[in-house]
């Protein structure tokens, strides 16, 4: 029914619904009062943005203004949310990284001599 406004409307948007037992949630949250009422402070309008209606999540300033501190329990989870369902992607120099690091570790593994070495035997 709703576009968004950006990625960061989207993400708190479908955490809300995955939080709801209508939509037969799995989602299962730590007693942690800080996180509760980070995730509690989220607040949307619906505006009117490029000829649609869109969820607009109210800026992180007014969260912060009314939690008396940053919201970083609940941004957390919702990024790590996010990322779980194909929300958010690495960063490039993250995903870099990693394929080096699994390029190094295979050429380490294939080598025989190498094997028989960690293995203790010459």
């Amino acid at each position: 029914m709703y576009g968004f406004k950006n990625l960061r409307a989207q993400t708190v948007w479908q955490f809300r619904e995955q939080l709801d037992p209508a939509y037969d949630s799995r989602v299962a949250l730590p007693p942690d009062p800080e996180l509760l009422a980070d995730l509690c402070a989220f607040r949307f309008e619906i505006r009117v943005g490029g000829g649609r209606e869109e969820i607009v999540i109210l800026p992180k300033d007014d969260m912060k203004e009314a939690l008396g501190r940053s919201p970083d329990k609940g941004d957390t989870t919702i990024m790590l949310s996010a990322s779980k369902l194909g929300g958010l992607k690495r960063p490039k120099a993250a995903q870099e990284r990693r394929e080096h690091q699994r390029q190094r570790l295979q050429s380490v593994t294939s080598n025989a001599s190498l094997k028989a070495r960690l293995r203790g035997k010459r």
